[in-house]
Parts: C-alpha cells; sequence; structure tokens
C-alpha cells in the first residue's frame, strides 16, 4: 500500500461498483479509520477492499473531501472524539426532537 493510501479502493460483492470513502486519520504505524459508503448492509453482505496497484497515484476525491457523503447527506457524525462534522457542511444543520 502506498505509504498515503492513494492505492486503496473498495467495491460491492460485484467487484463492478466501486464505492465512496472517507479516511478520518490514517496511521501507517497504527490504526487507520476508513468510512466506506454502502447502499444497503445486511447479513450477507460483502465488502470488497484492495490496495498494492503501482499504477494509483492518486486517491479518489471523495476519500478526502467530505464528497463521499454529498449531496443528499445533511450531515455526518462518526462518534468519535471531537464529534466533526464529516458530510463537508460544516455541521450547519439544525436537528429537532420528534
Amino acid at each position: 500500500m502506498h505509504i498515503d493510501s492513494k492505492d486503496l479502493r473498495f467495491a460491492d460483492s460485484t467487484l463492478t461498483n466501486e464505492l465512496s470513502y472517507e479516511i478520518e486519520s490514517w496511521d501507517t504505524n497504527g490504526n487507520s479509520y476508513v468510512w466506506v459508503r454502502v447502499l444497503e448492509l445486511t447479513n450477507n453482505a460483502t465488502l470488497n477492499a484492495w490496495w498494492g496497484n503501482a499504477a494509483a497515484t492518486q486517491a479518489p476525491p471523495n476519500s478526502v473531501d467530505g464528497s463521499t457523503w454529498a449531496p443528499a447527506y445533511d450531515g455526518v457524525w462518526h462518534l468519535a472524539p471531537g464529534l466533526a462534522d464529516a458530510s463537508g457542511r460544516s455541521g450547519a444543520v439544525a436537528f429537532q426532537s420528534r
């Protein structure tokens, strides 16, 4: 894997639909946190990850720019310390209880 994760990719069970993802944090010497957007998560869901492609010189833009969750998402919180909005809309959403 590239030290900066440029060659990281995800796909669904058919291996034909590449899935958008966001890198929350990347540490080649420790824990890395990657969030993958899937259409539906079921009991038999398969998520494929691959890396090692030397020709992959750029990470997909969605992995770092918030577009994995845009435009249909009003906000995305991974519930980690700091609770930052990952949607790219700076948490400008007001929530109301129902």
